[in-house]
């Protein structure tokens, strides 16, 4: 692994497709994230830079996220990484 900031973004990709693999759309952060979690912030921010994840403000208090084709393209390179299947109730 490169470094603990590698770690932290591949965390945050495979944190977004969980959401995804759960069937919702985006995933809402709290606006404090920035001085809760500001390495996670800088995750986002350099992910959504790469376009390998959609990142924006949506409102005062939340921004949204999700993974693109491309982050999730990315983060299948890391099998280590990858979300845990989330299981279908019949």
């Amino acid at each position: 692994m490169k470094s603990k900031r590698t770690a932290i973004r591949l965390r945050v990709l495979a944190d977004l497709q969980r959401v995804m693999d759960e069937g919702k759309k985006r995933m809402m952060i709290p606006i404090d994230v920035e001085t809760e979690d500001p390495e996670k912030f800088f995750a986002l921010e350099y992910l959504a830079e790469k376009k390998y994840v959609y990142f924006k403000q949506a409102s005062s208090e939340h921004y949204v996220a999700k993974i693109t084709p491309t982050g999730k393209a990315f983060l299948d390179e890391f099998p280590a990484f990858a979300p845990t299947p989330v299981a279908i109730a019949k």
